[in-house]
């Protein structure tokens, strides 16, 4: 997030709408599939907690860390690649190598191996991100950005929800598969699972190879071969708003998945849900009221912007996160199963505004030619900083603080709350070095 010379910030979409919303929907597809790969996982801790013989503490270091520390390695060189590549292929291979990776999941025979694939499944998934951010920044103006970024965002919320609503469900069905398939007999329920969602990814690789167009001129790269090159005046000059912001989607990031990660056990151990009750409940909750939350975050941020409001993203964002704060604690802190699900809707909704804009406020305050690496960064710090502070954080509470599975709620509604409330407070500190930026580069562009 920096300004830049007028040759280098928010020039004109160079494709038509029709071909920009295209561009939105199949990189939306790749969005909600990665998100059943990844959050397959928390429906399956208990069978996995099970076969393996492992603790609540390594499943969160599963869910955590084992994704998010090399989804975050990958992460600069793959925004490098998106700044100088064609980013439908880079997009294309990602697919391709996660989705067989989840697959491979599936034959998992041991703690480590299990653990060694979801690394490579967060290689894969560091493609996704730098190349739709910039890829769809690149192809709608600065007013219809926010509203664009909101539509793809959905992929999060779409994603979760029908892993959950129906990730429980296939791991039912396929319990009743025949025992003496190819290659797949003899595999436990949840290695199952992880290789029939596994598989379709590559169908949809191969759509984005044939169909995703960069809109980007030939021969506009990044500055130089160097992957940190321009990255030096960006610290310089935006120190102050790159450190809060990190810190405050580092945040809700966290809080986000602690949610997603531990709901699920909270429901099944305090409320004595089934896997496939907690699931269909959580997955309609999530694809209902956390995708018209991400809706109505860009249709807010849009309807600012069109007002002049250089900071509408994240005044969005802010006015989400404190409102959240309160209702995410007090979701699993009711004695009632039923009030918590009422609760969950409105805290779900707002969870969604900073998924939804925070990709459209990185872009629109960064130089084209560095899109790709600053929103790597930004993926590569937020991810590894929330999925390990929220998920490891309520594992860790419940392993070692409370010393009782069915704490979990306690230990959710402490982490989530917490960095929801912080994540709001450091947007406070973002606002003005955030305008700031804005100004500079309105300014040198004329």
């Amino acid at each position: 997030m920096t300004t830049a010379p007028a040759s280098s910030a928010l020039p004109q979409p160079a494709i038509t709408p029709l071909r920009a919303w295209l561009t939105v929907l199949i990189l939306l597809t790749a969005a909600i599939i990665s998100f059943i790969d990844r959050q397959l996982l928390s429906l399956l801790i208990d069978p996995i907690k099970q076969d393996l013989g492992v603790s609540d503490f390594q499943m969160g270091l599963l869910v955590g860390p084992a994704f998010a520390l090399f989804h975050a390695l990958a992460g600069i060189p793959c925004g490098w690649l998106a700044d100088r590549a064609g980013r439908g292929k880079v997009v294309a291979g990602g697919i391709a190598l996660w989705s067989a990776l989840t697959a491979a999941s599936g034959f998992a025979a041991s703690y480590p191996q299990l653990f060694l694939a979801r690394m490579g499944v967060g290689v894969g998934e560091a493609t996704l991100g730098p190349s739709a951010h910039s890829l769809i920044a690149d192809s709608f103006d600065s007013k219809r950005l926010p509203l664009a970024m909101s539509v793809y965002s959905t992929g999060v919320a779409l994603g979760a929800g029908l892993a959950f609503a129906f990730g429980a469900q296939a791991v039912s069905l396929v319990g009743h598969l025949p025992d003496d398939l190819p290659l797949v007999g003899g595999l436990r329920d949840w290695q199952l699972a992880f290789v029939v969602v596994g598989l379709p990814g590559l169908a949809v690789a191969l759509l984005v190879l044939l169909v995703v167009r960069d809109p980007r001129p030939k021969g506009q790269q990044a500055d130089g071969n160097a992957i940190f090159a321009g990255l030096g005046p960006l610290w310089r000059e935006n120190r102050r708003l790159i450190l809060t912001y990190l810190a405050a989607i580092s945040a809700l990031t966290g809080s986000g998945y602690a949610s997603l990660t531990w709901l699920p056990a909270h429901f099944i151990r305090n409320f004595g849900w089934t896997p496939q009750e907690a699931g269909l409940m959580l997955g309609v909750m999530l694809m209902v009221a956390g995708v018209a939350g991400a809706l109505a975050a860009g249709a807010a941020g849009s309807f600012l912007a069109r007002r002049g409001v250089l900071d509408a993203p994240l005044r969005v964002i802010l006015a989400a996160a404190l409102l959240h704060a309160p209702l995410t604690a007090a979701v699993t802190l009711v004695g009632s199963s039923t009030l918590a699900v009422v609760l969950m809707a409105p805290a779900t909704f707002l969870s969604s505004a900073f998924v939804a804009l925070g990709p459209a406020a990185v872009q629109a305050a960064t130089p084209v030619a560095l899109r790709g690496r600053v929103a790597a960064i930004v993926l590569m710090v937020t991810s590894l900083a929330g999925m390990v502070a929220g998920p490891v954080g309520v594992g860790a509470l419940t392993s070692f603080a409370f010393g009782d599975d069915k704490a979990v709620g306690t230990a959710l509604a402490i982490v989530a709350g917490a960095l929801s409330l912080a994540g709001g407070l450091c947007l406070l500190a973002a606002l003005a070095p955030y305008r700031a930026a804005i100004g500079r580069i309105r300014t040198a562009t004329g």
